[in-house]
């Protein structure tokens, strides 16, 4: 995240000299699945963590549309992307490919199929060089 401030502000650098105002801080550090009020964007990317997680009842309830069974970490940022993005908005997120099917996904794959329109599909086949130590099958969606 500092490292993200930093470069915003180096690239902006020239517009902020003449504007005589420092780049204002725009990236926020927390868990983004325990916010509530974060708006609506136009564009949500990211490389969510994969993983098995037990939630608390209450995340359990903010997050049942998209549940069935186990919780997963790319599929709990899945429904808040979908939550965060505008109408006609893109997501753009890399995640392994286990959301296709099995049960555990059911859920996910129904509001996935009533909110949003798939533009492309792209399975990453060559994990050599890419990933280091990754062993499931990933796609960019």
């Amino acid at each position: 995240a500092w490292i993200t401030q930093v470069l915003l502000e180096a690239s902006l650098l020239p517009l902020c000299v003449k504007a005589g105002a420092r780049f204002p801080q725009v990236i926020t550090v927390g868990d983004a699945l325990q916010h509530d009020q974060m708006g609506k964007f136009s564009l949500v990317i990211g490389n969510p963590p994969y993983g098995r997680v037990k939630l608390t009842d209450a995340m359990r309830t903010k997050y049942a549309r998209s549940l069935y069974g186990h919780a997963n970490l790319y599929g709990l940022f899945t429904d808040l992307a979908l939550r965060l993005v505008e109408q006609n908005g893109v997501i753009a997120y890399l995640t392994p490919t286990s959301f296709l099917g099995g049960q555990y996904f059911k859920a996910l794959r129904k509001i996935l199929t009533d909110d949003a329109t798939p533009a492309a599909f792209d399975f990453i086949a060559d994990r050599d060089g890419v990933f280091d130590d990754v062993l499931q099958e990933t796609i960019l969606v």
